[in-house]
Formats: structure tokens, C-alpha cells, sequence
């Protein structure tokens, strides 16, 4: 049996001759409600229905003769009975009842476009965003009113969360997985940027603090935000302590001495020290491994160790061998080699960044003079017309110079095997002899 519907509007042929007809209207309130729908009926049994509201009616006894102004919808054969029924989405697209659902901010939709929020509201699976709902972390959909974006992890989190797995960050005015003011990532958790571009010479700083009231002053993005990492370190204290790692800088460019002209870092810098404390600095040589840059610098090493000689003491900063250092199996050694960089250990706290750039310029001097000895670095710390001397006047008197000397004799035997006494002969003997006694007790 078919069964024909149609709108208002529609001419119509009627199989009876009656002059006027009453239908049953089937509303979307669902519930009936008989209305006088026929306006006029013309001799040949034709009609035009008239309604108000709109809606579609169906007949089962008619033709139809002229299509009125709203969209057709087709005859659909139905083996069972006459009680199959259309519903019309908002886009004015027709399905049956049967395959509807009536949603609360999309009117009629199919069942398979059903989309059904935490809350218990419906809608049409593509129009959640023009309702200002969205996805959480989890995969559930909520309004707007119930999520919050945080910034680091590029998704939604639920309000119930804040607190426990995102936190507001008042200076950046931004939500993070990480507390406001907890100050710090975890350890090598943060993050590690590459300034360097293709220099051939490249180093980097681990600058170890304790001082609390920067952790309250700068926020942990503060620092994120300038490439830098300020991260947690077990052996510093546990309210105060933070490691300050830099990205990798050229050796010898600019950027560096902008950076730490900025406030956010200079404050870490300046920051107070306590004896936990040290500062590391990485150095490395394009196309070079570690082993191959150790190679090449060893004979500076006895001069910079004699300087932060009582770094040697601790358990962090270990004098060894020239062969035992090279292996690089020992971390906590005073030169440390890595895979493509050597790690310089054995620098005490940074006080300042007037002391960080006196050392990133050390590295400099360093760096322009290769496979250099013992005794070519003794000379040129204790000639006053070098530049090696001249940067170590900056810090050093004369008389302290020598006695960093008599040191780095001493610490390179202790490395080499050798007796390096001849280069140091403008020292008083006991001084040597003091020297040679304090590296035979590390």
C-alpha cells in the first residue's frame, strides 16, 4: 500500500465527492488533533490543503494535481500498515520517525548523527562546536562552561581537574599541567634548546642556586620562555635549590651576553649560592666526538683544576687519570667526556653573571689554542703580556696566579705520570712541596 503525503499548500484529487473533509493531524507534540484542513473543493474533486501551523498530512485517497510552495516529499510503500511517519530535519531534509531522534538544540536528527553530551544534552554530531561544546582530554564531550585549555598539553582538561592535573600560571595568564610557582622541572625534564646554529665552537651552563624568593619571583614559563630550564636537583636544597640550564650557545657569538643582559636571567644568576652548589659548563667542537676534543684541550685541564682546586675535594668533581677520564665512564669526574662534548665539572657556584661571562671567556682562550701542553699553559699564565694572563688578572693577583701554577704542576702529574716540577722553579719549594701534598690527599 502507498502512502502519499503531502504539505500545505498542495492541489490534491480526492477518490470521494464530499464538499468538505476532516482529517486527523498527527502533531510533533505527539498527541492527535482533528482541524478542518480543506479550503475550498472544486467540482472535479480537487483541493488545495490550508493549515496553521504547518504541517505534513497524509492521504491515502488522493493525487497529487499541483505541488504547493514546501519541499515534496516522496510516496513510500509500506508493507505493514499506513502508520509509517516522516519527521523534517532543520536542513528540510525528510526521515522516517522510526530512524529520528528529536535532539534539544538541532530539532529531528537521524539516529546515527546522534551526538549525546555528559550532560545528557542532544544534538547533531557536527554542530557540537556551534554550541559551544567540546572534547575533554578524555574523549568526553562537555560545554564550554566546564573545560578549561592548558597550554602545554594542546587539549581540554574538565574544571573538576584544576588543582590536580592543570594549574593557572597568573604572568603568562594561562593554564599548564605544571602548579603556578612550583618553580621547577623535574630533573632533566625541562626543556633543551639549540642556539647555536652552525658555530664550530658550542657551550652551555647548569647554573645551581638556592634561593627561594626567585622561585617566587619568576614563574617557571618566565624561564621556559627565554629557552632556558630551571629544574629540580637532588643534591640542592629541597624549598629553595634549582639547577638553571642553558640552551647550546656559539662560543663566540653575541647571544649569550643578551640573554643574561635580560632581567628574568640575570635574577637567576645573581641569585644566592649556597656550598651545595656548582656550575657546570659543556664545551664541544663540530665534528668532533668527546674523546677527540679531550684529546686536543687536555693540556689546559691542570691549569683549571688548580683554579677550583677544592672542588676537587668533593664526590661530584673527581681528579682522575688523562686514560680514565677519556673513557668518560664516571660522571661525576671533574672533566667529564660525553659522546660529542666534554663537561667541565669542577667550576664552584656561579656568585654572578659578571663571574659566568669571566668563565664563558676563559672557555674562549681555551678554544683558540689546540693541542697545546702543561707547561705551554703554565707559561702563558704566568706571562703578563698573554691573553691567558691577562684574563686571569681579572680575578687573580700575581702571587695567586703563581700559586695556581704550582698547582696545575702538581694535578698534572697526578693526570699524566709525569714531573712537571721544572715548569713551576719560580715557586718557593715548600709551596710546591704544599701543593704536591694537597693533590696527593684527594
Amino acid at each position: 500500500m502507498t502512502q502519499k503525503m503531502f504539505a500545505v499548500g498542495d492541489r490534491v484529487y480526492l477518490s470521494n465527492n464530499n464538499n468538505t473533509f476532516t482529517w486527523t493531524i498527527e502533531m510533533r507534540e505527539n498527541y492527535d488533533k482533528t482541524e478542518q484542513v480543506v479550503s475550498f473543493v472544486d467540482t472535479d474533486n480537487t483541493f488545495r490543503i490550508e493549515a496553521n501551523p504547518v504541517w505534513w498530512f497524509h492521504f491515502s485517497n488522493a493525487t497529487l494535481i499541483e505541488r504547493g510552495p514546501n519541499e515534496p516529499v516522496a510516496a513510500v510503500e509500506d508493507d505493514e500498515d499506513d502508520s509509517d511517519d516522516y519527521v523534517t530535519t532543520n536542513d528540510g531534509d525528510s526521515i522516517l520517525r522510526e530512524d529520528a531522534f528529536e535532539t534539544e538544540l538541532d530539532g529531528w536528527v537521524h539516529r546515527d548523527n546522534l551526538l549525546r553530551a555528559q550532560d545528557g544534552t542532544t544534538m547533531h554530531e557536527d554542530n557540537y562546536s556551534d554550541h559551544d561544546y567540546a572534547y575533554d582530554r578524555h574523549g568526553d564531550l562537555y560545554h564550554m562552561d566546564y573545560l578549561v585549555y592548558v597550554d602545554n598539553a594542546g587539549e581540554y582538561y574538565h574544571t573538576d581537574e584544576e588543582g590536580s592535573y592543570f594549574f593557572y600560571h597568573h604572568s603568562a595568564g594561562e593554564y599548564y599541567t605544571y602548579p603556578y610557582n612550583q618553580g621547577r622541572h623535574g630533573y632533566h625534564e625541562g626543556p633543551r634548546n639549540d642556539f647555536s646554529g652552525d658555530a664550530k665552537f658550542r657551550f652551555g651552563v647548569e647554573v645551581e642556586k638556592e634561593d627561594e624568593s626567585v622561585l617566587d619571583h619568576h614563574d617557571l614559563d618566565d624561564v621556559d620562555s627565554m629557552g632556558w630550564s630551571r629544574e629540580e636537583d637532588g643534591s640542592l636544597d629541597e624549598d629553595s635549590g634549582f639547577e638553571l640550564v642553558s640552551p647550546t650557545y656559539d662560543l663566540f657569538g653575541d647571544r649569550f651576553d643578551d640573554d643574561l643582559g635580560i632581567e628574568i636571567l640575570a635574577d637567576h644568576i645573581n641569585a644566592d649560592v649556597s656550598t651545595n652548589c656548582g656550575g657546570h659548563m659543556g664545551f664541544s667542537v663540530d665534528g668532533l666526538r668527546g674523546s677527540e676534543v679531550f684529546d686536543r684541550y687536555n693540556g689546559f685541564f691542570p691549569l683549571l683544576l688548580a683554579m677550583y682546586r677544592h672542588r676537587l675535594k668533593g664526590t661530584w668533581s673527581k681528579i682522575r687519570g688523562n686514560k680514565a677520564l677519556k673513557v668518560g665512564r664516571d660522571k661525576y669526574s671533574a672533566v667529564n667526556v660525553r659522546y660529542d662534548y666534554i663537561e667541565f665539572r669542577v667550576f664552584s657556584a656561579v656568585p654572578s653573571v659578571k663571574t659566568l661571562l669571566w668563565r664563558r671567556d676563559l672557555m674562549r682562550i681555551m678554544a683558540k689554542n689546540p693541542k697545546k701542553g702543561v707547561m705551554w699553559w703554565i707559561g702563558q699564565a704566568m706571562n703578563e703580556n698573554t691573553a691567558t694572563h691577562q684574563h686571569l688578572r681579572k680575578v687573580y693577583s700575581t702571587d695567586k696566579i703563581r700559586l695556581v701554577c704550582a698547582y696545575a704542576a702538581a694535578i698534572a702529574e697526578r693526570m699524566n705520570g709525569r714531573d712537571y716540577g721544572q715548569y713551576v722553579h719560580f715557586m718557593d719549594e715548600s709551596e710546591v712541596s704544599q701543593a704536591k701534598q694537597f693533590v696527593g690527599n684527594l
